[in-house]
């Protein structure tokens, strides 16, 4: 299984789950949610170059930002 943490993907052991609450199917489904998107992201990405450009212009934009001091 591989899970989102807000950042990255980790691939993790799978688990035996004899019961889940609603709080562990809503985290599975959102994960599985966010792969979807970004592998829908990935294909566009690769079958339109300006979605490309536009992916690594907004990966510099939010490097740029994540350098600057709130002071």
């Amino acid at each position: 299984m591989v899970v989102y943490d807000g950042t990255t993907w980790h691939t993790v052991e799978p688990v035996v789950v004899s019961t889940i609450d609603h709080n562990t199917a809503y985290a599975v489904e959102w994960a599985f949610d966010r792969m979807k998107a970004e592998q829908s992201i990935a294909d566009m990405s690769a079958k339109y170059p300006l979605v490309a450009d536009a992916i690594k212009q907004l990966e510099v934009t939010l490097k740029l930002c994540s350098n600057v001091d709130d002071n």
